[in-house]
């Protein structure tokens, strides 16, 4: 069986010399293209996050202030010395203070919230290799319609070429009356018409320049020749799906599913009791007394007692959310493997049409070979000769478009399957 790289060189115009590479393409949209750099933020967002849902298990420090003048007496409740402090007598007052508090037992609260922001990560990872992915198929596919157009332009340009030199060859046979003049004019609007589909293949490969380079993430200079997909497709049905289980969209959902249960295990343990460490000190100054500098060291026990129905909800809402979760693994899984078995159907026709496509080729080049000699020694009439070059004209295309659908089978296939992309 022929390749799609050996049926583009046998139609498509000869390409420079190579300065940026499939591999230097995707290299760069995996770093830079938008869909990544934003996947790219929401996994550093994760990370943060998890040191958020941390922070509070540490030690805390504060450092607390209070001033105060007039004639009236007054209560101050955070102090350091509740004696001295707790009645205050037609006095200015300043009060200073440094405060530890060290929660040293939470029921596994800190644990839990590891590991919630563990799942989060992981979720936000899942997404990005699936932009990733995403990412890489746009990419192929659009590199697969750039060739595609670029052979198509050199199609339509052997084809205007031709069709030049059938229109030489009519005048010359009307010009020795061999020929009428009907056949020079045939020919002439054969040629401009030809003339006209080098135009628009050419506006269709700026097109596909284009869409390549959104694929890209930005502009390409340069492009260098085909280069082959380097997936190495499953050999079977079965071995692809197998594969398939571990899609990102699937290990991303499972992540947040665990995230949801261990929500709900963080609140049932938020009704446990906590014990911290506390630890404070500071001085006081009054405009009646001297100033005094005290410490207090001690153990804070707690446990919530009622909260009008808040955890309970909190419970719940995340347990539906874990169910909701789970649920769409289940969907996903389904469309997963409708994805694979559809992708796989077509990487398998995908051989059969590029055989088809460079049998009909061949056919086509012989049937234009031979009906162009026997016009030339006049055993045969013009129109034949154009269908001929009709009919050459689509079997290249058909061999174009059959290299096409290969690559962007093979590239469904691997997207189909999860294929991790580097």
């Amino acid at each position: 069986m022929k390749t799609h790289s050996i049926a583009l060189l046998l139609i498509a115009p000869s390409l420079a010399a190579a300065q940026t590479s499939y591999d230097a393409l995707l290299q760069r949209a995996l770093e830079s293209h938008p869909k990544v750099v934003a996947a790219r933020a929401i996994v550093q967002s994760a990370r943060a996050g998890k040191s958020g849902l941390l922070a509070p298990f540490q030690p805390m420090l504060s450092l607390n202030g209070y001033a105060a003048g007039g004639d009236g007496s007054m209560i101050f409740a955070s102090t350091v010395d509740p004696v001295n402090y707790a009645m205050l007598q037609h006095d200015g007052v300043a009060v200073g203070n440094l405060m530890l508090m060290w929660k040293i037992w939470t029921g596994g609260r800190d644990s839990t919230a590891r590991g919630i922001g563990d799942a989060k990560i992981e979720a936000a990872e899942q997404m990005l290799e699936s932009v990733r992915q995403g990412v890489a198929l746009d990419l192929r596919t659009a590199y697969a319609n750039y060739f595609y157009a670029q052979g198509a332009l050199g199609t339509a340009q052997e084809e205007a070429t031709s069709a030049d030199e059938t229109e030489r060859v009519a005048k010359e046979m009307e010009d020795a009356g061999k020929a009428p003049k009907a056949f020079t004019l045939r020919a002439s609007a054969a040629a401009r018409k030809s003339e006209q589909g080098v135009a628009v293949a050419e506006s269709a490969l700026a097109k596909a320049q284009a869409a390549l380079e959104e694929a890209a993430g930005g502009p390409i200079m340069d492009l260098g020749g085909l280069q082959e997909n380097a997936f190495v497709p499953p050999k079977t049905l079965k071995e692809a799906l197998e594969q398939g289980s571990d899609r990102p969209e699937i290990g991303f959902l499972a992540a947040m599913a665990r995230s949801e249960g261990l929500q709900a295990t963080a609140v049932r343990r938020s009704l446990l009791p906590e014990v911290s460490l506390m630890a404070m000190g500071g001085p006081m100054a009054g405009s009646a007394r001297q100033t005094d500098t005290t410490a207090k060291f001690g153990v804070v026990f707690s446990v919530p007692v009622t909260d009008g129905g808040m955890r309970s909800a909190k419970i719940h809402q995340a347990d539906a959310q874990k169910d909701a979760f789970l649920a769409q693994v289940d969907t996903v899984r389904l469309k997963v493997t409708r994805e694979i078995e559809s992708a796989w159907s077509e990487w398998v026709a995908s051989a059969k049409i590029t055989d088809s496509a460079t049998a009909a080729l061949d056919s086509a080049e012989e049937s234009f070979k031979v009906e162009r000699i026997r016009f030339e020694s006049g055993k045969s009439i013009l129109a034949e000769l154009l269908d001929a070059q009709t009919a050459l004209t689509r079997a290249r295309l058909d061999v174009l478009d059959a290299a096409r659908y290969r690559d962007t089978a093979l590239a469904r296939l691997e997207n189909a399957v999860g294929a991790k992309v580097d």
